[in-house]
This record gives structure tokens, sequence and C-alpha cells, in this order.
């Protein structure tokens, strides 16, 4: 009677040769299992063999597969040991496939209970808490397992992470450095930028550089905005060489990231006295209208250095002036805009220009009031000149004003 296949003793030897052959690694033990879950799905063993096969699964990586068997159980189907083994390995397996939600809560069932499984589940339901931002729940977690042979050694740069992402940067300067010497080769970089950006967000370029430095040399390829923050770093401190080089990698395509780089550069190669690319510079940046006063100041910068490169016999000079007159007509720079104009006018003895633009002049210094006159005695000679007698007589009167 014992070859009927549906005696108990036949079924439970089906069940104890399947979990025989499971524990010892055969070839054939999914085969096995899979072939008693389907023969027998009324078996007073059907519910231990789904957690046998999910733990099988979940061993093989299989987290899809491990869901599927462990979801077909309940808690109360379980003693206490297989419990908590129940509730980490299906918690990891979602974990895997990122349904954090879903794996949090079942960490949270045995993290606070004693039981083989409580460090990991704390720690993956730490993790899951970093990455909702809940830092608070995160950080108490971490901090109860520094002492863990396991995890302990991780939780630092957590610590390190949540202090730089709450905006802690005092914390994260005074907690960081000492990672440093202990961090490993892929904890490194990330170390070193988190310490360098707490010290550039607290206006401490010259801190922040080394930090970046390591960062650079460590972390391979890095990021435009990467890239500026360590140009923006060396000019605060001055080395103009080292941040022309770093602006440069920050330059691409056209946004505001482009636009406030091209703008230090432009001031970075005035500081190295390299005109002619400052000149390039400023004028990318003023084409540029993410940050209506860099572009302002950019394209009066520009137009200053047009004017004492003497592009284009002035051409340029005049052009961007004019063009910085028309979308600024309520600069408080306007007069000394002015004023280059008719510096320009002057050095091309175009005194009908020179006039009119400084005539547009508010508040007009003595040097200017000297310059008026040149231009009005100029300007009513060449009226003069051209027989416009009336308008001759009219220009010489504003040359008698000052």
């Amino acid at each position: 009677e014992n070859n009927k296949p549906q005696t108990e003793e036949r079924v439970d030897a089906e069940y104890y040769s399947a979990i025989c052959a499971l524990e010892l690694f055969n070839d054939d033990a999914e085969y096995q299992l899979t072939q008693f879950v389907q023969k027998h799905p009324e078996s007073k063993h059907i519910k231990l063999a789904y957690f046998s096969m999910g733990n099988f699964q979940y061993r093989k990586k299989r987290f899809k597969e491990a869901v599927y068997y462990y979801e077909k159980l309940a808690p109360s189907d379980l003693n206490n040991n297989q419990l908590s083994e129940y509730y980490f390995k299906l918690g990891y397996s979602y974990f895997s496939k990122q349904e954090y939600d879903k794996a949090q809560k079942l960490f949270y069932e045995i993290k606070d209970v004693d039981n083989k499984y409580a460090a990991p589940a704390t720690y993956y339901y730490s993790h899951i808490a970093y990455l909702n931002k809940n830092f608070e729940s995160a950080q108490k977690g971490f901090l109860r397992l520094s002492s863990n042979p396991n995890f302990g050694p991780l939780v630092p740069y957590y610590i390190a992470q949540i202090y730089y992402l709450q905006g802690k940067y005092d914390e994260v300067i005074a907690y960081a450095p000492g990672l440093l010497d202990s961090a490993n080769i892929k904890r490194a970089p990330e170390i070193a930028h988190i310490l360098g950006d707490a010290y550039y967000k607290k206006n401490k370029y010259k801190e922040a550089i080394p930090y970046f430095e390591k960062y650079l040399k460590q972390a391979g390829k890095i990021s435009r905005e990467d890239s500026y923050q360590i140009a923006f770093a060396y000019y605060k401190s001055k080395d103009f060489k080292k941040a022309i080089d770093n602006f440069k990698k920050a330059v691409k395509e056209d946004d505001s990231l482009s636009q406030m780089a091209h703008y230090h550069l432009g001031d970075c190669f005035i500081q190295t006295n390299n005109k002619q690319f400052a000149r390039t510079s400023m004028q990318a940046a003023s084409k540029l209208s993410f940050d209506p006063e860099i572009k302002e100041d950019a394209m009066f910068t520009f137009a200053k250095l047009a004017f004492e490169l003497s592009f284009n016999p002035y051409q340029e000079a005049i052009s961007a002036f004019e063009n910085y007159i028309s979308q600024y007509p309520n600069s408080p720079r306007l007069d000394e805009a002015y004023k280059y104009l008719v510096n320009v006018y002057l050095t091309t003895k175009n005194y009908k220009d020179a006039l009119t633009s400084i005539e547009r002049i508010k508040q007009k210094s003595q040097e200017m009031q000297f310059a008026y006159q040149k231009i009005a005695y100029y300007r009513a000679v060449e009226l003069f000149n051209d027989k416009s007698l009336e308008s001759a007589i009219l220009t010489f009167d504003k040359a008698l004003l000052y």
C-alpha cells in the first residue's frame, strides 16, 4: 500500500526526500520540491514546502520567485524562528526588487525583536529611511548598529551623509575628516566630496580645495557642477590658472551653469591680463539670460573690453555700448556707458555722434564738461565748413556753455 501515490507515508517520504535534497544542495532538489508542491497541494507539509521553496529561490537570488512562494504563507503558519527568517528574506527580496515600502514594513516586524535577523533588518530598514529622506529615523537605526561587527563599519558613512543632506555642515566638518583615514577606495571620494562641499557651503573656499582635489583625483569622471564648484573655490582663493582649467570643463550647453562659468572665466582672464579671452567669455555670458544681473554686468564688461582692444576700428565697442544703453536705460551705469561712447567717438573724430552721446549724460563731471566744450567746438567747425551756418552758431554757443 505504501506504493499508492496518496498514502500519508508516501507523501511524507516525498516531502522529506525533497527537503533532504534541498539541504544537501542536490541538483534535483528544486525539481523534487516543485513536484511535491504540484502533486500534494492539500498536504499538511505544503506550508513548510512553500517556505523551503522560498528559501531555495532566495539562496539562488531569484527574488521574484522567492516572493511568489513566501507570499503563499501567513505568519501564523510558522514558528518564531521561521517567522523572523520569513520576515527578513521576504523583506530583502522586495528590497532587491526596489519595492521599498513593502520591504520596510517587513523589516519593521523584526528589527526590534531578539533574533538573528534583527541587525540586518535594522540596517536595511534604516537604509530605506535614508533613501526616503527620513533622516531622523535612519540615523537612530544606524547608531544602534555602531558596535555591530558586520554593520558597524558602514555606519559612519551614513551618519556623515545624513548630516550633509540635513545641511548640518559644521557637523560634517567635525565628524567626517577622520573617516578618510579608514575609508576604502570606493568610499573615499564620496567622503572627500561632501567635506569639500561642506566647507564650500560655509564659504571657506581655501579649506574646501584639498578635499575637492582629493575627490578630483580619486573619482575619475565628475559632473559639470562639480567642475564649477572646484573652479569657484580656486577663483575665490585667487588661484586663477586652476580656476580657468576647471571653469572650462563646466561650459557646455546653453544653461545657467554655462552662463556663470563664462562670466567667472572672463574675470579670471581679466585677472591674468588676458583681455582677448576675457572679451570672448564675457560676450558668451552676455548672450545668455538665465541670470539677469550676470547678463547685464557681462554685457557692460564686454563693451569695455571691446573698447580697450579696439576691435573692428571701435565698431564693436560702439555697438556693444549702444546695445547696453538700449537694453538698460535705467542702469546706474548709464552715464558711464555714455562716457565710453564719447571716448570712442572722440578717438574716431566722430564729433556729431560724440555730441549726441555727451548731451545724454545727466551728471557731467568737470572732465566731461571739458570734453563737451571741445566736442561742441569741433562739431561747430565741421558745420561751419559745411556752410550750415545757423547750426554752427548754435553749436558754437554750446561750446561756450561751460
